[in-house]
């Protein structure tokens, strides 16, 4: 037997159950499961109070009778599993049930009761045993073997015996019945009807039986699980929605405060951002390089001092520059702000108050620096 806790219910319910499978297989390989000095002793099945009992003893007698067994084949229906511990940790396991042997015919099995006593010891393994007794008995079949006494036969009347012929008496002169008066027939008595008794499941059903329960019952569990996780998930999904439906509206508010278009000298419509941080190691054409590879197609960029207005063609580059807030060009770190609506306010102002056509002001918000 394998490793098993050493509970003995458990042991005997392992044991019994391999056992008997075997014996329902093939008993060839029964043999196995004896000590080097174990004892078996088995009845006759026929022959239930016979003295005439098969005693054997170690594992080659023990395999011998096996391989003669009248029992190979047979189909086994246990009704009680009784176990219980015993000395130097040997288990005492007492099976009683029904043992129908292989017909040789198409013709069904008659199955007898039994009583098989087994006691296992433990070998160098704590948790794997051996069987040192084997004990089986049939029980005889009291039912069959009680002849009960013949009914006697009911007496007949001497008047009968004659032939005499009995008169029947009107109901108008029957003294006992009064004039006029019919006599109530007699009701039988009524016998009380025996509970019929239900066949007891095989221990191959109640194995069977217990593991569709335990199937359907994780059926059942997995099934619920499946539902808690699909509603938790759909949860978590409706809460990511929400925040992320706050975020874009929240940007989206942002975005609102500052100037996201505007015009170019060609009419056509750009979007603008402030580039603040840039030295002069920095170019034109080497900010405009880095901004198009990170970002998308500039349409201008003009760097006065250490800011730079950049222009680009897609609003979706202009949202990607601001959100990203900070790049690095050659070495220098620059921040990439949004051009807010109140700065345009003081260049229209500046135009205004300066003379001449533009005021010193190019048409893109710079003042012009010498000639």
């Amino acid at each position: 037997m394998s490793d098993i806790d050493q509970d003995p219910n458990r042991v005997a319910i392992a044991f019994i159950e391999y056992y008997y499978n075997l014996i329902h297989s093939g008993t060839e390989n029964l043999y196995q499961l004896y000590s080097q000095n174990a004892v078996l002793r088995h009845g006759d099945y026929k022959a239930p109070l016979s003295a005439d009992v098969v005693a054997v003893e170690g594992p080659a007698e023990i395999k011998a009778h096996w391989n003669k067994s009248k029992l190979a084949g047979s189909k086994v229906m246990i009704q009680s599993i009784d176990a219980s511990k015993s000395f130097q940790d040997s288990i005492l396991i007492v099976c009683v049930g029904e043992l129908a042997p292989k017909s040789s015919h198409d013709t069904e099995s008659v199955a007898y009761k039994f009583v098989q006593t087994f006691l296992l010891v433990p070998t160098v393994k704590r948790s794997v045993y051996d069987v040192y007794n084997d004990v089986l008995n049939f029980l005889p079949d009291v039912d069959s073997n009680y002849d009960p006494e013949p009914e006697s036969a009911t007496e007949t009347p001497d008047s009968a015996e004659k032939g005499e012929v009995f008169s029947v008496q009107s109901k108008e002169t029957t003294p006992e019945t009064g004039e006029g008066e019919e006599e109530e027939p007699e009701q039988p008595e009524r016998q009380p009807e025996r509970p019929v008794a239900s066949k007891p499941m095989s221990w191959a059903d109640q194995i069977a039986s217990a593991a569709a329960k335990k199937v359907e019952a994780k059926k059942t569990k997995e099934s619920k699980e499946s539902k808690e996780e699909k509603r938790e998930r759909r949860e978590d999904k409706k809460e990511d929605e929400k925040k992320e439906d706050k975020k874009d509206k929240k940007e989206e508010e942002e975005f609102r405060k500052h100037k996201s278009q505007m015009v170019n000298k060609k009419g056509q419509v750009v979007y603008p951002i402030y580039v603040k941080g840039v030295t002069s190691a920095i170019t034109d054409e080497e900010l405009q390089k880095h901004l198009e590879e990170n970002f998308g197609n500039v349409d201008l960029c003009k760097i006065d001092r250490m800011i730079a207005l950049v222009n680009f063609t897609e609003q979706s580059s202009q949202k990607k520059a601001i959100k990203t807030g900070t790049i690095q060009v050659k070495g220098v770190e620059i921040k990439l702000e949004p051009r807010a609506k109140k700065d345009t306010a003081p260049v229209v102002a500046k135009k205004k108050r300066k003379g001449g056509k533009n005021g010193g002001v190019s048409e893109d918000g710079f003042r012009k620096v010498g000639k």
